[in-house]
């Protein structure tokens, strides 16, 4: 029987995502080569090729990989908000605790993957990179968004979404600075705090802050 001499072993095409996940958030997709990748992950240089066709595939896989996982936080937190009050406050709330949440994971895994999430949503000029990770979470996105326009019926529901694209945009800036994992609980929480209280004051009380 004809056996496959390239092929990698079952741990070897994780392993390259394990290697372009910490890799990509370090160095970003122009500064990883495919043999930086193949040298972490010790596997042949042909193996990439060979799972993913090219680097822009292995990328697009990388973001891909945790997105189920990390949708299904987003949208299990919701949920419990929503079983009680859900209010703009605990919405919020619920958003950024999942992503802290990760980020403080004993799965180091996770804070290169919100890092390269978040640099990789934020920067512009490598849309056809991230194309399918931002309509697989689009869903749970504007789930978010409809909660919010329900708790602020005070606000019009544009300056809402406004309110939220911010605020999106707010954490990831900020996660991508703050993935030091020894980074003191009381520090996260005046992070967090800081971020719900303005954005929830915005909403609650009618003053924007787009201004």
């Amino acid at each position: 029987m004809a056996t496959r001499t390239k092929a990698a072993p079952p741990a070897g095409k994780a392993r390259m995502l394990d290697a372009a996940e910490i890799l990509f958030a370090e160095n970003g997709f122009d500064g990883t080569s495919v043999r930086d990748i193949t040298s972490r992950a010790k596997v042949e240089v042909g193996l990439v090729t060979y799972h993913f066709r090219t680097k822009a595939d292995l990328f697009r896989e990388t973001m891909l990989r945790r997105a189920p996982a990390f949708s299904g936080a987003l949208h299990a937190a919701l949920d419990h908000v929503l079983i009680g009050k859900g209010d703009a406050r605990a919405i919020l709330a619920a958003y950024l605790d999942t992503h802290i949440a990760l980020v403080r994971s004993p799965d180091p895994g996770w804070r290169s993957y919100i890092r390269l999430a978040a640099e990789t949503m934020l920067r512009t000029g490598k849309e056809e990179l991230n194309r399918g990770s931002v309509e697989f979470y689009r869903p749970v996105i504007r789930r978010y968004e409809e909660a919010l326009i329900a708790a602020a019926p005070r606000r019009d529901a544009a300056e809402v979404s406004r309110i939220w694209a911010i605020f999106g945009r707010a954490i990831l800036s900020s996660l991508v600075g703050q993935q030091n994992p020894a980074l003191h609980p009381d520090e996260l929480e005046a992070i967090r705090l800081t971020f719900i209280n303005i954005f929830a004051k915005s909403l609650e009380d009618g003053e924007s802050c787009t201004a």
